[in-house]
C-alpha cells in the first residue's frame, strides 16, 4: 500500500512528466531537439517558462491581428459607405442632366413644327 507520501511524490512526479512532456513538444516545435528528462528539472522549469512566453506572446500576436482585422474592416465599411454617397450624388447629378435634355427637347418642338409649317406653307 502506497502512503499519503508515496501518492503526493508519484503525482509530483507524473505531473513534472506532463509538463516535461509539454516542454519538449514546445521544444521541438521551435527547433530546439535536446530531449528533457524528469532529473533536470530547472531545465523542465526553464523551458515550461519559455513555452509559457511563446504561449502568451502567440496570444498577444493572435489579439494584435484581430484588432487589425477588425480595424481594416471598419475601414472597409466606410469605404463602402463613402462609395454608395458618392455613386447616389453622381447618379443625382445623371438624372438632372437627364432632366435638363429632356426639358431642352420638349422646348425644341414648338420651333419645328413653326418652321415645318413655314416649309408647308411655301411648298404650297
Amino acid at each position: 500500500a502506497m502512503t499519503a507520501a508515496g501518492v503526493a511524490q508519484a503525482s509530483a512526479i507524473a505531473g513534472a512528466r506532463s509538463d516535461v512532456a509539454s516542454a519538449n513538444i514546445v521544444a521541438n516545435a521551435h527547433g530546439d531537439v535536446g530531449a528533457l528528462d524528469v532529473e533536470n528539472l530547472t531545465g523542465s522549469v526553464r523551458t515550461a517558462r519559455q513555452a509559457a512566453a511563446i504561449e502568451e506572446e502567440a496570444s498577444e500576436n493572435a489579439s494584435r491581428a484581430e484588432a487589425a482585422y477588425k480595424a481594416a474592416e471598419a475601414e472597409a465599411q466606410e469605404f463602402a459607405r463613402k462609395g454608395i454617397e458618392v455613386a447616389k450624388e453622381i447618379a443625382g447629378k445623371i438624372n438632372v442632366s437627364v432632366e435638363a435634355s429632356r426639358i431642352a427637347a420638349e422646348s425644341l418642338v414648338p420651333p419645328m413644327s413653326a418652321e415645318e409649317d413655314i416649309i408647308a406653307d411655301a411648298a404650297a
